[in-house]
C-alpha cells in the first residue's frame, strides 16, 4: 500500500496563517502530465483517466503552468460515465484531500477529468489522484 502525505500552508499578509496536513493510505495513485495547446490549436482539451470502476477519489491535486512556467487558468470538468459535473475554473493549482468533497463534484465521484485550455499559450497540467476503496 502507498503512503501519501499532503501538507499546505496558508499565510495572509499581516494576518493569520494556517498549517494543515494529512496522511493517506490509498489503494492506488494515478499520475498524469498532459500538454494542452493554446486556443485554436489541435488539442486544447484532453481527458485524464483517474479511476477504474470501483473506489472513491480521496485526493486530487492539479497544477497548471503556461509555456513560460507561469500559473495558468484551465477548466476542469469531472466526469463519471455519462454523468458530467459542473466545470471548475482552476487558476494555477487545486488541492482537495477529502473523498466526501470529491464525491460531490459529480454523481458517484469523478472517474476522469476533462481539462480545457482557454488561453492563448500552451499549458502543461500535472495531476495526481489517489483512490480509496
Amino acid at each position: 500500500m502507498t503512503k501519501v502525505s499532503v501538507s499546505t500552508w496558508v499565510k495572509v499578509k499581516d494576518g493569520p496563517d494556517l498549517s494543515a496536513s494529512i496522511e493517506l493510505d490509498p489503494e492506488a495513485v494515478t499520475q498524469a502530465q498532459v500538454s494542452l495547446d493554446a486556443v485554436g490549436g489541435t488539442a486544447p482539451e484532453k481527458t485524464v483517466e483517474l479511476l477504474a470502476a470501483s473506489g472513491s477519489v480521496s485526493l486530487l491535486a492539479i497544477s497548471a503552468v503556461d509555456n513560460e512556467n507561469e500559473p495558468a487558468d484551465i477548466t476542469v470538468t469531472p466526469v463519471n460515465g455519462a454523468e458530467t459535473g459542473t466545470s471548475i475554473l482552476v487558476s494555477g493549482a487545486l488541492l482537495v484531500a477529502n473523498s466526501g468533497v470529491l464525491d460531490g463534484v459529480v454523481t458517484g465521484g469523478p472517474r476522469s477529468l476533462t481539462l480545457t485550455n482557454g488561453n492563448d499559450r500552451g499549458v502543461t497540467v500535472d495531476v495526481i489522484a489517489a483512490r480509496s476503496d
